[in-house]
């Protein structure tokens, strides 16, 4: 009779144990995912702030574009035929040039 005592606690020990063990485990697993977060935090925050400072750049392109269009006034480009005629290139529609 007192075998079966023993055995059974020690497979109440044995489960105390275990317990134990997945505990720690699981502790380090969740420092391990708050690393990953915080990590992938600031990787997301430094693409942002790429992101906005190459948006800036592009801007500060493309005014200068937009003042040197506002400047001087749209030609429309002449392209040849293999006639020898040539076209002026309208927006809406296209002529003969004499």
């Amino acid at each position: 009779m007192t075998e079966g005592k023993q055995t059974v606690a020690g497979a109440y020990a044995k489960m105390n144990a275990h317990e134990d063990l997945c505990a720690e485990r699981y502790d380090r697993i969740n420092e391990t995912l708050h690393d990953l977060k915080s990590g992938a935090k600031w990787i997301i925050g430094l693409l942002i702030a790429l992101m906005g400072w190459l948006a800036i750049q592009v801007w500060d392109g493309q005014k200068a574009a937009i003042a040197a269009a506002a400047i001087r006034p749209a030609v429309a480009p002449v392209v040849a035929s293999p006639r020898g005629v040539s076209f002026v290139v309208a927006t809406k529609s296209v002529g003969v040039q004499q």
